[in-house]
Formats: C-alpha cells, structure tokens, sequence
C-alpha cells in the first residue's frame, strides 16, 4: 500500500502513523530498560551476595574458637575483590547494553569496583561493605520504580534470595579454600568444646583437619593462584591451632608430677610455661581442669630460677 499526502498535507504525520511508522512510546522504552538491567545484572548480583558474608573477619562464636586467625583476614580480602569482580562484569554489561538504563544503578557498581578494590583490614572492608549496602539501596529503588511501570519479575537483592547456581559455583572454590563445610573441620572445632574429649584426641583431629587443608592447597593450585594463597594460609592457621595444642598438652604433662612437689626447679619452669598458656586462653575444653591445677599449684610467688 502506498500512502500520497497531495490534497491533505496537514494530515501527512497522521497519515505516516497509519501507514506502519509507529511513535516509540516512552513509557515501554521505560520498561524495556528496567527490564533489560534485571537480566543483565541478576547473576553478578548474586555473587555479590554469596561473597559478603566473608567480608567480616570474624570467627564463629564459641569458648575456644580461636581468635586470631590470618586466614579468615586473607579470605576477607578475597571476598573484597570477588565482590568487585562482580561488579564490574555487572557495569560492563550495563555499559554495552543498548537500554536507558537507570544512571544510579551504574554508578552503585562503579563505586564498588572502587572501593573492594584490595580491600585490607577492618577500616577498608568497612568502606567496601558500605559500598554493597548503597548498591542493594539503589537496587531496591530501582524496583520500586520498575513494579510501577508493571514490571511483575524481581530486581535482584543482595540478598540470599539471589543466590543462584552461577553464584554458587563461584563461591564452592573458595568455601574448599576455607575449610568451610569440610567434615573434618566440623569434626575438630566441635571436640574443642567437648569436656570428655581426651587430650591427645583433641589434638588428632586439628591435625586430621591440617592434613585434609594441606591437600585442598594442593588441589586449588590448578584453580587459581589466589585462591591457593588463601588456602596455604588457612593451612598455616590449622598448623599454628595444632601445634598451640600439643605444647598446652605437654605442659599439663609437665605440671602433673608437681602435685607431689611443685618446689621442684622443673616445677617452677612448668609453672611458669603453664601459666602463660591459662593467660592466653585454654585451647580446648579438654583443658579446662589445667587452670584448677594452676591456681593450686602455681602460685604467684613461684618464679622460674635464675640461669
């Protein structure tokens, strides 16, 4: 069909309408948009959200959960920097995509390829975390606005809602770096807190768990460098557990003989030996009568000889 504007040209845009060159209408531009930045950053939102609850250095709660662990500051940092990885596939992404996609959302990304960025120490991954909070705020405005225009499918969250397989995969190498699930390592962290435990059992399972670390270490050195750096190191964490706990078992040994007379000069060296480690914090709850022996036995007058 084709269309002549010769006796009515003031019709002529209405008539093009009619003829097939239909206006865009701004509204389903809107909405194709939002749309399109769902899909395009629903994956990478997601591994954001697996890797952020590692961003906190922390240890499990617990008596004798150790304390100080460099391996759980080295899988922080990692966690910073998948984070950031994440991102900044999901900027790119927005980037290359030919919709209006809403400017706070890239810049919500950008802002966190800036500040995980080598994320090191309790400051810096602060600043990081608050980079993810400010990105899941713009998200969640950003659904706000796309449930408006009738959009009915879910912005991502950061969240454990959006946890999907790609996120999970990217996250399994890096659980298996930290010993996170190994039964093992449930198997040791729960006997440090069992009182019938002996010992020289509790002692066996941290070095099973060393053993089972040191060959995850191994295994990763096929994955990813970085990821084998912060799986030597959480091996370095169970050795310094391990040896911590023999030198607490041996100690008590040396104590014992000291109930029959702790003036001994091997008494007062236990003593003191003995003392530091009850200072410190018992290991495990397979210790925990070593600080009755220590409040009987080593008293604060008794001091090590002089040399």
């Amino acid at each position: 069909m084709q269309c002549t504007f010769a006796v009515f040209p003031v019709f002529a845009f209405v008539a093009a309408v009619g003829c097939g060159n239909k206006a865009v209408d701004p509204a389903e531009k809107e909405r194709a948009g939002y749309g399109t930045a769902i899909a395009e950053t629903r994956d990478m939102v997601g591994v954001v959200a697996a890797f952020l609850p590692y961003l906190e250095a922390k240890p499990a709660a617990g008596k004798y959960v150790p304390k100080r662990r460099a391996d759980l500051d080295r899988g922080a940092s990692f966690a910073a920097n998948s984070i950031r990885g994440a991102a900044n596939r999901a900027r790119l992404k927005l980037l290359s995509s030919p919709s209006d996609v809403p400017k706070a959302l890239t810049e919500a990304f950008i802002a966190i390829t800036k500040a995980c960025q080598d994320a090191d120490g309790a400051e810096a991954l602060g600043v990081c975390r608050a980079s993810v909070d400010a990105l899941d705020k713009a998200l969640a405005e950003a659904g706000t606005k796309a449930a408006a225009l009738g959009i009915t499918e879910k912005f991502p969250r950061v969240s454990s809602e959006f946890i999907a397989d790609k996120a999970k995969k990217e996250l399994a190498p890096f659980l298996m770096a930290m010993g996170v699930g190994a039964k093992v390592e449930d198997a040791y962290f729960a006997v440090l807190a069992d009182e019938k435990a002996a010992p020289r059992d509790v002692y066996e399972a941290c070095k099973t768990a060393e053993t089972e670390a040191e060959l995850k270490t191994r295994e990763l050195e096929k994955v990813n460098d970085e990821l084998r750096k912060v799986a030597a190191v959480h091996e370095q964490s169970l050795e310094g557990q391990c040896v911590r706990l023999n030198r607490t078992d041996g100690t008590w040994q040396e104590l014992a003989p000291c109930k029959k007379d702790k003036k001994k000069d091997e008494c007062v060296l236990a003593c003191s030996k003995a003392k530091a480690i009850v200072a410190e914090g018992i290991p495990a709850a397979a210790f925990a009568k070593m600080a009755d022996d220590v409040a009987e036995l080593c008293k604060d007058e008794d001091e090590p000889p002089k040399r």
